[in-house]
């Protein structure tokens, strides 16, 4: 999780290792920011470089502390993410 104040930049090097590290072991990153302007330029980010680990921007630690809980549930039951598996029917 990370925190990303308004007029900060993540430095280039500090980047390299986030994206380097979270593709090799598939690590989630979810961002969160107030910030209207952070949010979209984090959103572009997203689109334009298309991270092969999961990727998310949030409004609030709240929100992204949510996704982040989600995340470790789904992966500790061995459920990829987009695949839906249903309840069994009750009898």
């Amino acid at each position: 999780m990370i925190d990303h104040a308004p007029n900060v930049a993540v430095a280039d090097g500090a980047r390299r290792l986030i994206t380097r590290v979270c593709k090799a072991h598939g690590h989630p990153v979810v961002v969160y920011t107030a910030s209207i302007r952070c949010q979209g330029q984090l959103e572009l980010f997203r689109q334009v470089h298309k991270p092969s680990f999961p990727f998310k921007v949030c409004g609030s630690r709240e929100e992204a502390w949510a996704w982040a809980s989600e995340r470790r549930q789904r992966d500790a039951l061995g459920s990829p993410e987009g695949v839906h598996r249903p309840e069994a029917p009750s009898l």
